[in-house]
């Protein structure tokens, strides 16, 4: 199944008061993963397999984020009362995870073991720092399933296209707050793999993004037979 956590920068008419004079936030990276939503898209229609993507802006909640976080919300959002932060959670944060959670459950109770992969972007440079990698697979190392199938996977889309670099937990470390960490607190490791596929924005051009939704798909098929052999 597939999901992408920061899917629109849309924000809630009430809410837009908050970032009036910030014309530019609202396609910047901060509102959300540019992109990612499109590829995500074109993966669910090309396997048939559910898809779950967030309603509103990151930065209004950012779904990919635990309650706890200190980037649940903006700071534009942060200065709301808590009660309407609170809303925020219930209207938005807690529908879309639940949705994906109980999808996974129910998948779960299947002999095979569940493949989800979120779909983000990131952009190129990043506090003046520009990221080194066009795909990024992100992951947890100590979980052999998911290990072995992005060191599988991260092969085969190289072969497939050598002029773009592919790496395994970059721009980002796969096991740090995030939505498919939190999940791998509640299925254990051998039916449940998560994967966050990163996307560099530098190829978010529409022929570009084809590209990229084409390789995926190409390669994944490959990587779904992979998971179901264990």
């Amino acid at each position: 199944m597939i999901s992408c956590e920061h899917a629109t920068p849309a924000v809630p008419a009430a809410l837009r008061v908050l970032f009036r004079g910030q014309k530019d936030l609202s396609s910047s990276h901060r509102a959300y993963d540019r992109g990612a939503w499109l590829v995500a898209k074109n993966l669910a229609t090309h396997f048939q397999t559910p898809l779950f993507g967030a309603e509103v802006s990151r930065l209004v909640i950012d779904h990919n984020r635990s309650l706890h976080h200190q980037a649940l919300h903006s700071k534009e959002v942060l200065h709301l009362e808590s009660k309407h932060r609170e809303d925020l959670i219930k209207r938005y944060y807690i529908p879309f995870r639940t949705r994906v959670y109980e999808a996974i459950e129910r998948a779960c109770r299947l002999e095979a073991p569940v493949l989800h992969l979120s779909i983000h972007s990131f952009t190129p440079v990043l506090n003046g720092k520009r990221r080194i990698a066009e795909l990024g697979l992100l992951y947890d190392p100590s979980r052999f399933l998911e290990a072995s199938l992005c060191r599988k996977w991260r092969l085969s889309l190289i072969r497939n296209s050598p002029h773009w670099r592919v790496r395994r937990n970059y721009p980002y470390a796969g096991w740090t707050d995030g939505h498919t960490t939190a999940l791998r607190e509640q299925f254990p490791a051998s039916r449940y793999a998560g994967v966050e596929v990163e996307i560099n924005q530098s190829l978010t051009g529409a022929a570009q993004l084809l590209q990229v939704a084409a390789l995926l798909r190409s390669t994944l098929s490959a990587f779904v037979k992979l998971a179901h052999s264990f």
